[in-house]
């Protein structure tokens, strides 16, 4: 179903930041590819196969889970097409975000993007470059679409987010393991008293 922006967002961003905080892919790319290749949850491949980010079967890593064929929109040479393609099929939306991951990082053409440092002012916009320099689509705007994206949506909030969320859970862990620590420690004094 076809969500609004706003709805969108709201639903998928948690699945963003977490594979922004598990992956370095930063959620502000995420939720801006998924939006745009899933129609906002609406395109076809999406309801039948819960693919929010096209992707077909071929590539790496290799997929030996469920799939769907499906035509599809391509440019080759500058000219729009439509082809038949097999596309992965997911059993929820979190498993095609989790694949979108692995499959970034399982494929040498996009292992530069891991590179970028979130410092960067333009971190987003690299990334954007990266994936259309890859060859993630062939729409030859594809780059341009995500920038717009993201800045209209301001869509890097979610990056910062994450980011805070992430150093909460260290910060929660390692307080954690004081609490062990010191636990631990008072335990054996009590013994030895």
């Amino acid at each position: 179903m076809k969500l609004s922006p706003t709805d969108f967002f709201k639903k998928y961003a948690p699945y963003a930041m977490d594979t922004q905080n598990k992956y370095g892919i930063p959620a502000s790319i995420t939720l801006a590819q998924a939006a745009l290749e899933s129609g906002w949850g609406g395109s076809e491949l999406t309801v039948l196969a819960n693919n929010f980010f096209g992707i077909k079967v071929p590539g790496n890593p290799k997929w030996y889970g469920k799939s769907i064929n499906m035509a599809t929109g391509e440019v080759f040479n500058g000219v729009s097409q439509t082809i038949n393609s097999d596309f992965r099929k997911y059993d929820s939306a979190l498993d095609s975000f989790n694949d979108h991951a692995s499959f970034l990082l399982g494929n040498k053409r996009y292992s530069s993007l891991f590179t970028i440092p979130f410092s960067d002012p333009y971190y987003f916009i690299k990334w954007a470059q990266g994936l259309k320099a890859a060859g993630y689509a062939t729409a030859t705007n594809y780059d341009t679409t995500l920038i717009s994206m993201i800045n209209k949506y301001k869509l890097t909030e979610y990056d910062k987010q994450a980011v805070i969320k992430k150093k909460i859970l260290i910060a929660a862990g390692l307080s954690l393991v004081i609490i062990v620590i010191i636990g631990t420690i008072y335990i054996l004094l009590k013994k030895d008293k």
